[in-house]
């Protein structure tokens, strides 16, 4: 539990859990089969996807880094409910044959979402990418969102510590996903290019909920520290400090008086970051 936000592991049978709100169902039960789950890279299990998408009746789109030929296994599964062994050679797609998900709500994506589009070589592998904002709108036209551009739900399991690019370019791109679910390749203490990306989210209003291993949960608040700064003003080394002090100055200001309290729970500005990030999705998450 982080600040009075429960959290749980989706996708501890197949031995590759992941963090996860536990009312994640709730959150977006408006939105429901609109939410609009982004699932980039393939994890050793696909049962994590699978749980956070079946209550939600919305679509995954995969963007694979490695071809989709385990992605494409899933959706023969999912629609023969049954993982007939001479047909299933992927240890990824064990176990789905139990789960309710349309075969065709597995949106198996050409490219994956990059700072531009093109192709990549990583290791002598070429992978083929699109500008994030390009990927992004390319998938909501396939739902009916009226016009809306936007990922609700973002999760990362790629090699190559891929993970820094793909989300640094979704900074750029102006996307902010309500819920980031994402795989260091390598722990955020331990590597400074990791060190510069997850110092990145949380100060553009990502808010670190839950780690299982080097599974990482952020939720979008909203409170962007960059947007709050003055980057001309020569008078300061660091206008992050200077921001955050003169924040500390004004909270101790306003907090005056017998009815100041400390609240475990999710604040109004977090919900409110929330419904700005993701179109209202979290309207609490107590």
């Amino acid at each position: 539990m982080s600040d009075g936000i429960l959290i749980k592991d989706i996708g501890v049978t197949g031995s590759d859990p992941f963090p996860c709100v536990d009312a994640i169902a709730q959150i977006y039960m408006q939105k429901n089969m609109s939410t609009v789950f982004a699932s980039i890279g393939e994890s050793k299990s696909c049962l994590a996807d699978l749980e956070l998408a079946e209550p939600l009746g919305c679509p995954i789109f995969a963007a694979p880094v490695n071809g989709g030929a385990a992605w494409a296994e899933l959706a023969r599964v999912l629609k023969a409910h049954k993982r007939e062994p001479e047909n299933s050679v992927y240890p990824f797609t064990e176990q789905a044959e139990s789960k309710w998900i349309l075969s065709k709500n597995i949106r198996i994506q050409e490219s994956i979402p990059w700072w531009t589009s093109g192709e990549i070589d990583v290791s002598g592998q070429k992978i083929k990418t699109t500008d994030f904002l390009e990927w992004t709108t390319a998938i909501c036209s396939t739902m009916k969102l009226n016009g809306d551009v936007r990922i609700d739900i973002l999760k990362v399991d790629v090699p190559y510590e891929l993970e820094r690019g793909i989300l640094m370019a979704m900074l750029q791109a102006g996307i902010r996903p309500g819920f980031i679910m994402v795989k260091w390749g390598k722990r955020p203490n331990d590597d400074v290019p990791t060190t510069l990306t997850a110092g990145h989210l949380q100060s553009c209003g990502y808010y670190l909920i839950g780690k299982t291993e080097n599974k990482f949960l952020y939720y979008f608040t909203d409170n962007d520290l960059y947007m709050s700064c003055e980057w001309e003003d020569m008078t300061v080394q660091n206008p992050i400090i200077k921001t955050i002090i003169d924040r500390i100055k004004y909270s101790k200001l306003e907090a005056v008086g017998p009815n100041v309290r400390n609240s475990t729970t999710l604040s109004p500005n977090r919900e409110a970051g929330a419904a700005s990030g993701s179109e209202g999705a979290a309207q609490s998450l107590q």
